[in-house]
């Protein structure tokens, strides 16, 4: 796979309270560039218009959102070695109910079937590492 997803949380605890911006990096590790949609948008497995979403390990609620799909604009050519990123704000996106250690993974997706993307785009989904966040 020519794609690879990164995920960077804080070091220090995340609090419930307070934004919890992590970090979420694609980058094309492959000779050849590669159709991509760069809006990077947040959202849940099961839910329509994103392209980022999360498995979380813990009970958490979730954000209600309405966003248009994206684009034609939205699609471009992920050159060979570069990368594209979105800060979101995770316990914004999945409100954890409570404190704890929790194991979080990143997804990266852009070819729906709802979503019309322009012939090439990549197809499948791109996984995070895990990483473990902790919660105050």
């Amino acid at each position: 796979m020519t794609l690879r997803l990164e995920l960077q949380v804080p070091d220090e605890p995340l609090r419930r309270a307070d934004p919890a911006p992590v970090t979420v990096t694609l980058i094309n590790t492959g000779p050849s560039p590669v159709l991509a949609n760069h809006r990077m948008a947040p959202g849940y497995a099961d839910s329509d218009s994103r392209e980022v979403y999360f498995d979380v390990d813990g009970d958490y609620g979730r954000r209600k959102y309405e966003r248009d799909p994206p684009s034609a604009d939205d699609f471009a050519p992920l050159a060979a070695g570069a990368r594209i990123g979105c800060e979101i704000d995770l316990l914004g996106w999945y409100r954890l109910r409570a404190a704890g250690t929790y194991r979080v993974v990143a997804h990266y997706r852009c070819d729906e079937e709802w979503v019309d993307p322009p012939p090439g785009t990549f197809a499948g989904v791109v996984s995070s590492d895990p990483v473990t966040v902790h919660v105050q």
